[in-house]
């Protein structure tokens, strides 16, 4: 969990490293998407919760878009070991 916590707060500094020189921010970003669930799987600037979404069944995880990626981060050590990754947006 210790190393998940680090991969989490490495990304969410990339976030807003990336949100704070856009010109688009004008003040300080709030990152609302760590408590706001997505509405659905493949949703972006969220946290699927696997325990009550979808079939109940799977791995929980944030989605965040970093400038022209999204980020997948997983809450389980174990998981997160093998799976978390960014991606091109499409």
């Amino acid at each position: 969990m210790r190393l998940t916590r680090i991969r989490v707060a490495g990304v969410l500094a990339i976030a807003a490293a990336t949100i704070m020189t856009t010109e688009a921010a004008a003040e300080t970003p709030s990152p609302s998407w760590l408590t706001r669930p997505c509405a659905h799987e493949d949703s972006v600037n969220c946290y699927w919760d696997a325990g009550t979404q979808g079939n109940g069944g799977g791995h929980s995880f944030f989605a965040v878009r970093v400038g022209e990626q999204v980020c997948l981060l997983y809450g389980e050590d174990k998981y997160a070991r093998h799976h978390n990754r960014c991606v091109p947006l499409p």
